[in-house]
């Protein structure tokens, strides 16, 4: 079965929460449409560590599938790779005992030559749609689960249920073995969406608005929904792939057929030879067979070369896709071009290169941005030093000053990431900013639009960001204050400011 994916999206933001401790692999921004092993994890302990148990497991569960590309995979497959995973923390645990009671949840998801195989443990989950429908949902390791599997709650009050965060099953140590449960796909079609996700996703978003979101026939735009909806009401970090099959060509039905002929002289001498009664002599058909074996051999010959250099340019390109997975892009440039040489019209290999010269360019910008990033938060807490060091300060200037420090840092990461086209992560470093009364000394025109262009992606999911696309229009000077009253009243709800003064009065 030959599978191919459209390029995959992900989602990884730390929430409503101080720390990220969900992980996914590759990391973000490193899968692509090659990519074939997905996984992500939700680490569970707060101050035991639970972001160190999310990335030891997430990362050996992937690079323990990468080195068995040949192994038949399955339960068994799966929980050999657990067993490694286990190893590794009880590894970290021992040089770390701060670390005791950490432990993770894990999904995978392996595309093979014989379908999608599913692995999990905890209640991450993975989904399958088709046009709308919820195809498959793996059975969560909680609670609230065993309560729905006995028939006691819907999955609707599961969503909602006091102990819905009560799970049965992690992976910790070898001293707390666990185990993943497994299932293989392979009803598959082109356009089919597969989901991977912590539960900090489908805190506030069922099975069927998800199955919904899947039916739009736009996984960019799905992706923007759910970014959107989980920013403004996840308590947990949300983190999640989300995949769709760009084909599904059953590789059997490929097979080759070798036609018989005969060479045409031949057959004339056949021809002749019923028709005239004659006999040809003995050393001419030695002759023809002589030729005939000749010019067989030959062609073999020829066809094992050719096999022998296209299993050789297979090999080379494999060499260079796991070099790409594992993130040494240059290395992986180098192989690609060998391979090029020994197949110099494959078009698949040209774009693997220009790919390859695009993310080690990628690199040198991030490095670049990196550094000034460095530099302007120095230069901001400097310049903070001396600002407050005047002892004529009241307590209200000081907060101010500490307040606008941190507004201005905050400035600086959303620059940082609008360098890298990053344009919603650069607006959530300082989204709802703009209301801030200092806010006007630090926030540009360029933030205010860029703000404003992000509300705008939210409204369709919660209108009442519609007055914060209005206010950062009219910061920005792209609307007048008519204007801005004029739309403000076109909101449901909203109550103009002297009528609350007069309420009040």
């Amino acid at each position: 079965m030959n599978i191919k994916i459209l390029e995959p999206l992900f989602l990884h933001e730390v929430g409503q929460r101080s720390n990220n401790e969900d992980c996914i692999m590759p990391l973000a921004g490193k899968a692509t449409t090659a990519t074939r092993i997905f996984v992500v994890c939700d680490g569970v302990g707060g101050q035991e560590k639970g972001e160190v148990a999310s990335s030891i497991v997430s990362q050996v569960l992937h690079n323990y599938l990468l080195s068995h590309p040949e192994a038949p995979a399955g339960k068994e497959f799966f929980n050999l790779a657990l067993k490694e995973a286990e190893r590794q923390l009880q590894l970290h645990l021992d040089e770390h005992p701060e670390c005791t009671g950490m432990s993770t949840t894990a999904t995978v998801l392996w595309i093979k030559d014989d379908g999608i195989h599913l692995a999990w443990a905890g209640d991450s989950r993975i989904y399958h749609f088709r046009r709308g429908e919820r195809l498959y949902r793996t059975s969560d390791h909680s609670l609230v689960q065993e309560f729905v599997d006995r028939g006691q709650l819907t999955e609707d009050e599961a969503q909602s249920h006091p102990s819905s965060n009560v799970i049965l099953r992690a992976i910790s140590s070898p001293k707390n073995p666990s185990e993943m449960d497994y299932k293989r796909i392979t009803n598959l079609e082109e356009g089919d969406v597969f989901l991977l996700c912590t539960d900090g996703i489908i805190e506030k978003l069922s099975s069927s608005d998800l199955a919904r979101l899947g039916g739009l026939g736009d996984r960019e735009m799905m992706c923007d929904h759910i970014a959107a909806y989980c920013a403004k009401h996840s308590q947990d970090n949300y983190s999640m792939y989300l995949l769709e099959l760009a084909e599904v060509r059953d590789a059997s039905k490929a097979a080759a057929t070798i036609e018989d002929s005969s060479p045409a002289s031949d057959i004339d001498v056949k021809k002749r030879s019923q028709k005239d009664k004659s006999k040809l002599p003995m050393f001419l058909g030695a002759g023809l067979l002589a030729l005939a074996l000749l010019i067989g051999f030959m062609s073999w010959n020829g066809s094992r070369k050719a096999a022998l250099l296209k299993e050789k340019q297979v090999a080379i390109f494999e060499k260079g896709n796991e070099q790409k997975e594992l993130g040494n892009h240059q290395a992986a440039l180098e192989i690609y071009k060998e391979a090029s040489i020994l197949d110099p019209e494959n078009s698949d290999l040209d774009l693997r290169i220009l790919e390859m010269e695009r993310a080690i360019e990628r690199q040198g910008l991030e490095s670049q941005l990196h550094q000034k990033l460095k530099s302007d938060l120095s230069r901001i807490d400097a310049d903070h030093v001396l600002a407050i060091a005047d002892t004529s300060l009241s307590l209200s200037d000081s907060i101010v000053l500490s307040e606008t420090r941190d507004l201005k840092k905050l400035m600086a990461e959303s620059r940082f990431y609008l360098g890298l086209g990053d344009t919603t992560t650069a607006a959530q470093q300082i989204k709802g900013k703009e209301s801030l009364p200092y806010s006007k000394g630090v926030l540009d025109v360029a933030s205010y639009r860029l703000l404003s262009e992000y509300y705008a992606t939210l409204i369709s999911a919660d209108s009442s960001y519609t007055l914060n696309q209005i206010n950062c229009l009219l910061l920005a000077g792209d609307i007048s204050e008519d204007e801005a009253e004029a739309r403000r009243m076109r909101v449901p709800g909203y109550v103009p400011a002297e009528d609350l003064i007069e309420n009040n009065e």
